[in-house]
C-alpha cells in the first residue's frame, strides 16, 4: 500500500473528512435507519475550541459512518476496497447521516472529545455499496461449492445455473480439489410431466430445494425451495427448461440468506492478543480506548499491565493481519504507535 493511501486513510478513519454540517437535531428512528452512539476527538490549538469543536464533531460523523459500515463489511473487504469507499462513501458523509445530537463534551490533556448520538440513513448506503459491488464482497467472498442432481437431467441443469450466477456475482467457486467455506447442495425432483397433445411438446413440473451448510462441522447455514413449470420437445429438454427457470427463481433467495448468514459469522469476530509496550498504565489506557475506534474492532480487554507491558484482548471482526494494518494506519492523538510483529497468535506493539 502507497503512503499516500496509508494518510488518506489515516485521515478517514480519524475522521478530518469534507463534511457538510447536518442539522444538530434528533428524530424518532424509522426503517432503514441505524443510531449510533460514538465520538470525536480534535486538539485544542491555543484557545480555540470552536474550531477543536467543528474537528471533533467530523470525526465524530466519520466514526459514525465507519461504526454503520461495520455491519455491512469485513475489515478485509474494507481495506481491499477502500479507494472505492472513500469516494463512493465518505465523500458523501452528510448525505448518509440524518440528525445528530450531542450528549457530552470534554476536555482533558488539551484534548477536546465530543459525543454524540446519530443516526445514519442505512438504504442509500447499501443501495451505493451494492452499485460499487462491494456489499456482496463484504462477505468476505466465501468459497461456494455447489453440487447436486436432477431428476430426468444429466448433468443437473440447477447446479450449471448456480454455478453460472454465483460466478456473475463475484463469488469464489470451489473445484473439485479445492476446499469450500460453503457447501450448497441442489437437489431436482419432477413432480408431473406430460406430453402437450396437439402441440408436439413436452411439459413438466418441478421442484428444486437447496440446503447450504459449512463443511468444518456440517452445519446448516440456510434451506429453500422453489419449482417451476417447462416445456421442451421431448421430456429431457422440458425438464431442462423446468430446473432452469427453478433456478433462476431460488437464486436471488439463496443468495440473499447465503449473504446475511456469512456475514453472521463474520461479524461475531475473533479474539486477537495484543501486547503493548509501553511505559505506564494511563498510556495503556489512552491507547486502548483509541484501539476501540478501529475499523472492525467490536471490544478491547484490558488483561494485564506491568511496568513496561501490557496486554490487550481485542475481539475484531478480521485477521490478525488485517488489525495490524488498520492499526499501523490510525493516527493516536499525542502517541507514536508502531506495530512491530503480527502473526496468527497476535500483535506485538509499541507505543510511545
Amino acid at each position: 500500500m502507497t503512503s499516500r493511501r496509508a494518510l488518506t486513510l489515516a485521515v478517514l478513519l480519524i475522521g478530518a473528512l469534507f463534511i457538510v454540517p447536518v442539522i444538530a437535531q434528533t428524530e424518532a428512528p424509522t426503517a432503514g435507519v441505524k443510531v449510533v452512539t460514538c465520538a470525536g476527538e480534535a486538539l485544542i490549538d491555543g484557545a480555540d475550541l470552536p474550531a477543536a469543536r467543528q474537528r471533533a464533531l467530523q470525526e465524530a460523523f466519520a466514526a459514525a459512518l465507519t461504526q454503520t459500515l461495520g455491519a455491512y463489511l469485513s475489515a478485509e473487504s474494507f481495506t481491499r476496497n477502500f479507494e472505492s469507499i472513500e469516494r463512493g462513501v465518505y465523500h458523501r458523509t452528510a448525505g448518509y447521516i440524518k440528525t445528530y445530537s450531542v450528549l457530552d463534551e470534554t476536555s482533558k490533556d488539551g484534548v477536546l472529545e465530543v459525543r454524540i448520538e446519530a443516526q445514519v440513513s442505512t438504504g442509500p448506503l447499501k443501495d451505493d455499496l451494492t452499485a460499487m459491488g462491494i456489499l456482496l464482497d463484504a462477505v468476505g467472498n466465501p468459497v461456494v461449492a455447489v453440487q447436486g442432481q436432477d431428476q430426468g437431467v444429466d448433468p443437473p441443469a440447477s447446479v450449471l445455473r448456480f454455478r453460472e450466477e454465483f460466478a456473475r456475482q463475484g463469488l469464489r467457486l470451489a473445484d473439485s480439489a479445492e476446499p469450500s467455506d460453503v457447501l450448497l447442495r441442489l437437489r431436482g425432483q419432477v413432480q408431473s410431466s406430460n406430453a402437450l397433445g396437439g402441440v408436439g411438446l413436452h411439459g413438466v413440473v418441478v421442484a428444486l430445494a437447496a440446503e447450504a451448510v459449512k463443511p468444518a462441522d456440517n452445519r446448516a447455514i440456510l434451506s429453500a425451495a422453489e419449482s417451476a413449470n417447462g416445456a421442451g420437445l421431448n421430456e429431457t429438454a422440458a425438464l431442462a427448461d423446468g430446473y432452469a427457470k427453478a433456478a433462476d427463481r431460488l437464486f436471488p433467495i439463496v443468495l440473499e440468506r447465503l449473504t446475511r448468514a456469512w456475514q453472521a459469522e463474520v461479524n461475531t469476530g475473533r479474539l486477537i492478543p495484543v501486547q503493548v509496550r509501553v511505559a505506564d498504565l494511563p498510556a495503556l489506557i489512552r491507547f486502548k480506548q483509541r484501539l476501540a475506534r478501529v475499523f472492525g474492532v467490536d471490544k478491547v480487554e484490558l488483561k494485564q499491565f506491568q511496568p513496561g507491558l501490557g496486554e490487550l484482548l481485542v475481539r475484531f471482526r478480521g485477521a490478525p493481519a488485517q488489525l495490524a494494518e488498520l492499526t499501523g494506519m490510525t493516527q493516536f492523538l499525542g502517541q507514536a504507535v508502531a506495530v512491530q510483529s503480527v502473526n496468527a497468535a497476535g500483535l506485538v506493539v509499541a507505543v510511545q
